[in-house]
């Protein structure tokens, strides 16, 4: 066939072309994984999804790496590791994502100082646009990891806000009730002296009323009997007397 001259991809989402993949190696690894040569980040897509070769002769090949999602070439899927040839103007699209990617082949010919020039001019236009967009991505990254630390700076204040609060609330309730345990314990020793008071005035005022009746016997009391006492006749007399009647 004919010497192909350069091989590029053109990116489409729904009608609007949004990029420009210019290939350059022998072989270009299409997938998810990170040390792929194009990157594509869709659900759908596998780590190392499909590849594009380059024969001897010029020609590109599309190979399907046993994708779990499969690869689509115009629609329809092709079996794993069996290769495609491609042609000018092929779609393909990779596991379920809505984006496409055009074949687009400029072969060595009259035309091909023109068409390398065009594609030179394209490669650098893509170039532009694709660092265009990272910027902008990278912007919009920042911005969002921007929000992201202030949100959770703000969520991390709250949270410290509302612990330092229940932790108030519970120095707080500890301290009411240290002080209704002191005020309880104030009010038993309170009750406890005036009642030990009140029992020490009364067996107090009970010892002197006592200690008075002794001392005083009440006026309408008799006073005791005087004592008696016989004489040598056997008779009682009153003390101080020698007797009512005199011996003749």
């Amino acid at each position: 066939g004919p010497f192909l001259a350069m091989m590029q991809l053109d990116v489409y989402d729904g009608d609007a072309r949004i990029d420009t993949l210019m290939l350059t190696k022998g072989t270009t690894v299409l997938g998810r994984a990170l040390d792929v040569d194009i990157r594509i980040e869709h659900a759908s897509t596998s780590r190392k999804h499909c590849e594009i070769v380059a024969d001897a002769s010029g020609d590109y090949y599309l190979i399907d790496l046993k994708s779990s999602q499969g690869t689509h070439l115009n629609g329809t899927k092709i079996a794993p590791n069996e290769p495609q040839r491609l042609s000018d103007g092929q779609q393909i699209r990779l596991g379920a994502s809505a984006r496409v990617y055009k074949v687009i082949l400029s072969y060595d010919g009259a035309s091909s100082a023109a068409a390398a020039s065009a594609a030179a001019a394209a490669a650098q236009a893509a170039e532009r646009e694709r660092y265009e967009r990272e910027r902008q991505q990278q912007e919009a990254e920042r911005y969002e990891y921007e929000r992201q630390r202030e949100e959770r700076a703000e969520r991390e204040r709250a949270e410290r806000e509302r612990h330092e609060y229940e932790r108030q609330q519970e120095a707080a309730e500890r301290e009411r009730f240290a002080r209704d345990q002191q005020d309880r314990a104030e009010r038993e020793r309170y009750e406890y002296e005036r009642e030990r008071a009140e029992r020490y005035e009364r067996e107090r005022a009970e010892r002197d009323r006592l200690d008075r009746m002794i001392r005083e016997p009440p006026a309408d009391a008799a006073p005791p009997a005087p004592m008696m006492r016989k004489n040598s006749l056997g008779s009682s007399s009153h003390g101080g007397s020698t007797g009512f009647f005199a011996k003749t």
